[in-house]
């Protein structure tokens, strides 16, 4: 029978090799002293909430911050010199006397944070507050085994050569180095890598049936999405983001931009031609050009005029470099078509909208929205209705622009050739199944037009109406992943009446008081998405 202790595969999981080394069996000692240290009863705890498995691996990360403190590697020291740039103060949720923080050495708070970032993230059906007093108890016994060893552990020379940045200029190394730090760093193993891992298997199992080939498309398809779009929960931070940062607190000198990587688009394009430096190609969706640099891109050869290709490619330093899949089918005029006819395909370049027109389309909007609604924001109504709503609102505000009928009907004309008009679709295809349902309609002054679920009984019509709230509603409005952060902010701010007596629960104070850091924790997707604008000419 196995004996009941973390074995050597647990902690490999956070490294970036498979075989381990004496300095990895010393580090591997300390955390079965922290497993064995730990009261009966706290284990159960935890083990109750993420498995037995996950409990010995939430060890091994802990164990992890200790060997990145005692290896100087910086992970760790990346996100406390970043937060306290932001927020002026050393963690979040745990008030801690400036005295008793060193931010070089081991804190008691940092143990404590990490229990709970980890616990939160490492499973989603659960909301863990951070004042528990297991995650206390955690955090003592943990540093007290730290503060025994510090003196004596080694340091991790394959770790600290893992991350060394050597000084290039070529994108794919530096992707490279990029995704050590996002993907391989035990700091986001139970974010980034969780998420990684989750969408791997949901693909996988959607599509059983195809070849291993197109898997491993698929597979890489998401390795660049999650490289250059996904954001971290801790700061809600992009790789190339986490490693500019990284370095800086290294103290390494480059050249490297990393604020220049744009986000990553695959999609359908047209092949225009090419010359010595650029091959051309036009996103069929939208019509806008895309010179990808010739240098990144081996196939060129093969690419004939008006070829459809599906390409993945990342803007840096002002060139376009091939990021991920491709393939070619000859021009088809239906797709072409339904591409044009598709939103959805064209939204795939909205990040490369004008901020600035972005900005003013939605200011019009916005106030369009709040003339429209009675100076509100939001607005409960039958999802059957909300169809006949949505075209109402976009009648009233293209009637705010004072568009003259020849500038209406040139732009209706010039939609439609575009594509934009799909035709013979049936209203009703737009409605829920359910007899009864009411939504709740937002508008972002960030994002646009939000249709929100089950929360109408929060935005009654009339003061006289309101329910007494509770704690809960607080904390499911903080954490649900689906709210925006727009959405809460506007809500707290306008029932801030009700809400005050809420503020004398320790919980809901302190989760106010870190509510901007909470809102990246919980809603990261909402930090990554772009305003729900297309910019059309009027």
């Amino acid at each position: 029978m196995k004996k009941d202790k973390i074995y050597i595969k647990h902690w490999l999981e956070f490294k970036p090799y498979n075989n381990e080394s004496q300095v990895d069996l010393e580090y591997l000692k300390i955390c079965n002293k922290i497993y064995s240290k730990i009261f009966k009863s706290t284990s159960e705890i935890v083990i109750g909430y993420i498995g037995k498995e996950n409990f010995k691996k939430f060890i091994c990360f802990l164990v992890c911050y200790f060997e990145d403190k005692i290896s100087e590697i910086g992970l760790w020291e990346t996100f406390q010199v970043q937060y306290k740039k932001q927020y002026d103060k050393h963690l979040p949720l745990f008030e801690i006397d400036e005295s008793d923080y060193f931010e070089d050495d081991i804190n008691y708070g940092d143990v404590a944070f990490l229990t709970w970032y980890y616990l939160n993230k490492i499973q989603q059906d659960h909301i863990i507050s951070p004042y528990n007093d297991f995650i206390y108890d955690i955090a003592a016994a943990t540093t007290h085994v730290f503060e025994k060893e510090y003196e004596y552990v080694p340091e991790n020379p394959r770790l600290q050569e893992y991350y060394t940045f050597v000084k290039t200029a070529d994108f794919y190394a530096i992707r490279d180095f990029i995704q050590k730090v996002f993907f391989d760093g035990y700091l986001f193993f139970p974010d980034i890598r969780r998420r990684f891992d989750e969408d791997v298997e949901e693909m996988l199992e959607e599509n059983e049936e195809i070849a291993d080939h197109m898997k491993m498309a698929y597979i890489r398809e998401m390795d660049q999405k999650f490289t250059f779009n996904r954001k971290s929960v801790l700061l809600t931070m992009t790789a190339a983001e986490w490693t500019s940062h990284f370095l800086k607190h290294k103290k390494i000198k480059h050249k490297t931009d990393f604020e220049s990587f744009s986000k990553h688009i695959s999609g359908f394009f047209l092949y225009k031609g090419q010359d010595e430096n650029y091959i051309y190609l036009e996103h069929i969706a939208s019509g806008k050009p895309f010179d990808l640099y010739k240098e990144s891109f081996d196939h060129y050869e093969e690419l004939e005029n008006d070829t459809i290709v599906w390409i993945g490619m990342v803007q840096w330093k002002h060139n376009w470099w091939f990021a991920g899949n491709y393939t070619t089918q000859k021009f088809n005029a239906d797709l072409i078509l339904n591409l044009k006819n598709s939103l959805e395909a064209r939204a795939q370049v909205n990040f490369l909208n004008d901020p600035q027109k972005v900005k003013e389309v939605l200011e019009k909007q916005d106030k369009a929205f709040l003339d429209f609604n009675n100076g509100l924001r939001t607005v409960n109504i039958d999802h059957n209705e909300l169809h006949d709503f949505t075209k109402k609102y976009f009648n009233f505000y293209t009637d705010s622009l004072q568009l003259s009928e020849e500038e209406k009907e040139a732009s209706r004309k010039r939609v439609k050739e575009d594509g934009l008009i799909a035709t013979g679709l049936d209203d009703d295809e737009l409605l829920y199944d359910e007899d009864e349902f009411i939504v709740t309609v937002f508008f972002n002054p960030n994002k646009g037009m939000e249709i929100v679920e089950f929360v109408d009984h929060l935005f009654p019509e009339t003061s006289d109406e309101f329910e007494e709230l509770d704690r809960d509603d607080v904390i499911h409005l903080i954490f649900h992943p689906y709210h925006s952060p727009e959405f809460v902010s506007y809500y707290l701010e306008r029932y801030n009446a009700q809400i005050v007596p809420l503020k004398e629960d320790y919980l809901v104070r302190n989760y106010m008081k870190n509510l901007d850091f909470l809102l990246q924790f919980s809603k990261c997707k909402s930090y990554e998405d772009e305003p729900q604008v297309t910019l059309f000419d009027f």
